[in-house]
């Protein structure tokens, strides 16, 4: 694992919010047609909808962690692992942490 420089911390602390409001647009938007699913009563709907919320926020803590330098190599880890971090978005990070987080992305995707 290389180790990250200063300009990768800066651009991780640019990008880490963009990137989580995109990926929760799309979770949120399957959470919007889980709510209206036709073979389920409205009480279903809605429990359903709460437990996979509950399951995603529980995915975001561990894949997000602290914001901070020591944790950001763990947290682009599991961006990866998630589908939130692509390879498209790994513009303006170091060499060596890109070619490593690329590795990372191939795993999981």
């Amino acid at each position: 694992m290389p180790k990250p420089k200063e300009s990768d911390w800066k651009h991780y602390c640019a990008i880490v919010d963009p990137l989580r409001d995109r990926y929760l647009a799309k979770r949120n938007a399957e959470f919007a047609r889980q709510l209206t699913e036709a073979a389920k009563s409205p009480t279903e709907c809605f429990w359903s909808t709460v437990e996979s919320m509950e399951r995603e926020a529980k995915k975001l803590e561990n894949a997000l962690g602290q914001r901070s330098r020591s944790c950001m190599t763990e947290n682009l880890i599991g961006m990866c692992t998630l589908g939130m971090l692509t390879e498209e978005d790994l513009d303006g990070f170091s060499e060596g942490l890109v070619n490593y987080l690329k590795r990372i992305i191939h795993q999981f995707s």
